[in-house]
């Protein structure tokens, strides 16, 4: 605005602070598309939480079906924070659901591998899985065992070499008890998955093709 045309006499004083508002109007802008960035950001990723909790609590309760259903929702919200009630519904008393969450791992690890950012959480939490899916090796149910070692390849070896011959001794033996050729084609190929540091369960699967 041209000097001459600013107000003078009592109007003077009252304009000192209006100007500054004026003046600032481009600032406050710029602060408000930040906010509104900034919640954009933060807010879906508060109701992906806010989903994972809910179908946390859904995979401890109600029909097979609903926990099925929730075991699903959580692979595709995929997180750290799916992994525990993921691994926990590996002991469900239904054949079915078992066999869900561990495929819902095998998924969540899957996300892991495809991903380039820094996901050490998720990588401790999908390793602290495994214990649970190499007992899953011994179910009873023929489509348990295959899923869990689809999860156990798609998890791969640990940096810990005493656990990485576990898995191993895990996989080849399961080969060899199963009398599913799916199960038995799924433990083999988890073997392949694991790589050089599965060659000490060679001679053991050398015996399914005698």
């Amino acid at each position: 605005m041209n000097e001459q045309h600013l107000p003078h006499g009592p109007l003077a004083g009252a304009w000192g602070p209006v100007s500054d508002r004026v003046a600032a109007t481009p600032m406050l802008r710029a602060l408000g598309l930040a906010a509104a960035v900034l919640v954009a950001a933060v807010a879906p990723a508060a109701a992906v939480a806010q989903d994972v909790a809910g179908l946390a609590a859904q995979v401890s309760g109600g029909t097979p079906a609903a926990r099925k259903e929730a075991i699903r929702g959580l692979a595709r919200a995929g997180g750290a924070a799916t992994v525990k009630p993921l691994a926990a519904a590996l002991a469900d008393g239904d054949a079915t659901v078992r066999r869900a969450a561990a495929l819902a791992l095998a998924a969540v690890a899957d996300g892991l591998a495809a991903t380039d950012k820094d996901v050490g959480d998720l990588d401790d939490a999908v390793f602290a899985a495994v214990p649970a899916l190499i007992a899953l090796l011994s179910d009873a149910d023929a489509t348990v065992v295959q899923a869990a070692a689809t999860a156990l390849g798609a998890i791969g070896p640990d940096d810990d070499d005493d656990a990485t011959d576990d898995l191993v001794d895990a996989l080849g033996r399961a080969a060899l008890r199963t009398k599913d050729a799916d199960a038995c084609a799924a433990c083999v190929t988890a073997l392949a998955d694991v790589g050089p540091a599965a060659a000490s369960a060679t001679p053991a699967l050398a015996r399914l093709v005698r």
